[in-house]
């Protein structure tokens, strides 16, 4: 009977192991600054050379490859009870509208991907219109 009920909920307060809700793994706080947006990432576990930062049409997207080690998974006197670590491709993306594409920096420490964009200064965006 219990069994029954722990298979029912199961996975209800855990992130999604479907490939089509990979945004539970790249889980994402966001900062806004007077003259920054600040992204931390959680990205625990990556390797730095595998993750990829692009900026493009106001959107910012962060991707991360992890190849499956080839025998990751195979237990020689036991099987996996549950799996929750994911291999592959994964992405998300986040649009923003006032950024400096020119000013953007990234770093990644403690499992932890810190993106800081820059704002740019709309008070210099004026221009004088001639009446006719």
């Amino acid at each position: 009977m219990f069994d029954l009920i722990d298979d029912f909920f199961d996975g209800v307060y855990e992130p999604s192991t479907s490939n089509s809700n990979k945004l539970s793994i790249l889980r994402t706080d966001i900062e806004e600054n007077p003259d920054s947006y600040i992204l931390y990432v959680d990205m625990p576990g990556a390797k730095k050379e595998n993750i990829k930062v692009d900026f493009s049409n106001k959107t910012l997207k962060i991707s991360y490859h992890e190849e499956k080690k080839e025998n990751e998974g195979e237990k020689k006197h036991g099987k996996f009870l549950k799996r929750e670590r994911f291999y592959g491709d994964y992405s998300r993306s986040y649009y923003f509208s006032d950024v400096d594409k020119e000013n953007i920096a990234a770093n990644y420490k403690d499992g932890v991907l810190i993106v800081v964009l820059h704002k740019v200064n709309h008070d210099n965006d004026v221009k004088s219109i001639s009446v006719q």
